[in-house]
């Protein structure tokens, strides 16, 4: 039976400390609990420190005693290595789901929390003699709900909102003065999460004084722009003809595999065609890697798979590297 006793104003010492330790170590931890998983820091929730190995039965002990439930509440898992040098730094987000440990996709590593490639790497953590966590949990009803950056669909352009909260960016692990995102409301009890792009430092390039919503339709202009200018720079490189400049490229192509072929030819002993054998293999230098390179420029240019000129000039200008070096 859930206990009657949990504050409804306040996390305990212990909880406070454990936050704040981690908001100190990565500074976009919280920021990204809150918007992977919907934590209120302003409501009752726990943190507790847990270390060596651990399962999802222990974490339910654990959390137990609080009147917190593994299957019923949002429980989130901050884990991480301690002596291992190459990752003692990395947090990676997890989370319980139905009573079994799962990865939790995130969008963003840097100063915040990261993800494994596989549920594998995090069982090997869990059960890692090495690792540590820190185990957040709250209670469904506590939780913030917000609309994600990306369904911008989900705004309603012609109401009035008013500005909850204005979050500020990190840098170096120092708030700045550009305006990460921006929670807002508007009548029914709607609250959602301004998506921005870029940065900006005034609130009036996102929600103006009357509270219409000026960010996400210059947003839109600018994304059509640059579409624009790349279908533009598209169409500029369809219409360009490379085929002499590829021509050149397959004389000088064809003319070190020749040279290689005559040097295979001469070879007497054992340890010169070794010799030409890592030549073949060595990318950069050997005949094999110039000939695909060249083959698969080639075919991308044929199918207009290039995004411009310059994106053609690159690769092109990579081939002529590989051939200054052979």
């Amino acid at each position: 039976m859930m206990k009657e006793n949990r504050t409804n104003n306040a996390q305990d010492a212990a909880t406070r400390a454990i936050l704040h330790g981690l908001n100190k170590e990565k500074p976009q931890a919280l920021r990204q609990l809150h918007e992977a998983a919907s934590l209120n820091f302003d409501a009752p929730m726990i943190a507790r420190h847990v270390t060596g190995r651990w399962t999802a039965r222990q974490i339910g002990l654990a959390i137990a005693p609080e009147g917190y439930d593994i299957f019923r509440d949002c429980v989130m898992i901050c884990a991480r290595y301690r002596r291992n040098h190459y990752r003692a730094g990395v947090y990676y987000l997890l989370t319980l789901s139905g009573g079994t440990v799962e990865n939790m996709s995130v969008r963003y590593a840097r100063d915040g929390l990261d993800d494994f490639y596989r549920k594998s790497d995090a069982n090997d953590l869990r059960k890692s003699d090495d690792g540590e966590a820190i185990i957040i949990a709250q209670h469904p009803e506590h939780l913030r709900k917000y609309t994600p950056r990306t369904a911008s669909s989900r705004f309603d352009r012609s109401a009035r909102y008013a500005v909850e909260s204005i979050i500020h960016g990190y840098r170096t692990g120092d708030p700045c003065d550009y305006i990460a995102s921006v929670d807002i409301s508007a009548a029914g009890g709607y609250r959602g999460r301004v998506p921005l792009s870029g940065w900006r430092r005034d609130i009036s390039d996102i929600i103006d004084k009357s509270g219409y919503i000026v960010a996400i339709s210059r947003a839109e202009r600018e994304e059509k722009a640059r579409a624009i200018r790349a279908q533009r720079e598209k169409d500029r490189y369809i219409a360009t003809d490379h085929s002499a400049e590829l021509s050149t490229l397959a004389e000088e192509v064809e003319k070190r595999r020749a040279e290689l072929v005559e040097k295979i030819a001469a070879a007497k002993t054992s340890d010169e065609l070794d010799k030409l054998a890592d030549g073949l293999k060595w990318y950069g230098r050997g005949a094999a890697a110039m000939l695909r390179k060249y083959e698969r420029l080639a075919a991308r240019d044929a199918a207009k798979e290039y995004r411009s000129n310059e994106a053609f000039e690159n690769d092109a200008n990579e081939l002529r590297a590989m051939l200054a070096e052979a």
